[in-house]
């Protein structure tokens, strides 16, 4: 039978199970698995629409895309990450029936240095050239 508590803080020594799922607040939980292996989650992560006017479907802690050029944007964090050094995965799509289906994102320090507050990305074609993508998904780790 599952058990209600109520109130902000909850202390507890062990939680045993397979799964917790507490609701209510701001902050999401990982469903625990197998391994000792220690869980990162995401510090920010979002899912945009990089042709014409860019458009974020889904994000969390992301305030912003500022659209820089044909493939360049700038990921802009609600709330800054502690530090730099953070890492950024990314994938990315163009329209489909063209010569080029799948893109690379990658983060790019020779323009401008990383920043706490944002990245900027490219979108970059296995040729190496610039495109807009129609689906970018960009997360950050640290």
């Amino acid at each position: 039978m599952p058990t209600t508590i109520s109130g902000t803080t909850i202390t507890t020594t062990a939680i045993t199970g397979s799964s917790i799922n507490l609701t209510g607040g701001t902050q999401g939980f990982i469903t625990p698995t197998s391994g000792s292996a220690p869980y990162y989650g995401a510090r920010a992560f979002v899912n945009f629409n990089g042709t014409g006017t860019v458009a974020i479907r889904s994000a969390g802690n992301v305030s912003s895309i500022t659209d820089l050029g044909t493939g360049i944007y700038l990921v802009n964090f609600t709330t800054a990450m502690p530090d730099t050094n953070y890492t950024l995965l990314g994938t990315s799509e163009h329209d489909a029936g063209t010569s080029v289906d799948f893109l690379v994102i990658d983060g790019d320090v020779t323009v401008s240095s990383p920043s706490a507050s944002s990245v900027r990305i490219n979108i970059i074609t296995f040729q190496g050239s610039a495109r807009d993508s129609r689906f970018c998904n960009v997360a950050i780790f640290r």
